[in-house]
């Protein structure tokens, strides 16, 4: 599956919505399946502004890699096992995603 960063973080590196992300998440764990998404799609703001544009987002990366180490570290710390999404939701089992692809 594609997690998309900039649906995540469509309108800026301070804002993030994880509602659909976590809602596959808790699907996936409701079915016993593992995961291992696909970290993809800069959100415009991360683009370099020559490169803004619809397609800028899908044809170029950040221009700046701290943006997306940033958007990484806070996926990583919401969905590992014992992570944020974990505690919020009880859920003591070691459930979570230890593997992703990143698609830049």
């Amino acid at each position: 599956m594609f997690l998309s960063w900039r649906d995540v973080q469509a309108e800026g590196p301070d804002k993030f919505y994880w509602d659909y992300m976590d809602a596959t998440v808790i699907a996936a764990r409701e079915h016993n399946l593992g995961m291992a998404p696909a970290i993809v799609y800069a959100p415009l703001w991360a683009v370099a502004p020559e490169n803004r544009s619809d397609e800028g987002a899908y044809a170029f990366p950040p221009s700046h890699v701290s943006y997306f180490g940033r958007f990484v570290s806070e996926v990583v710390e919401r969905y590992k096992p014992g992570g944020i999404l974990a505690r919020e939701r009880g859920w003591a089992d070691g459930y979570g995603i230890t593997s992703y692809e990143i698609g830049h």
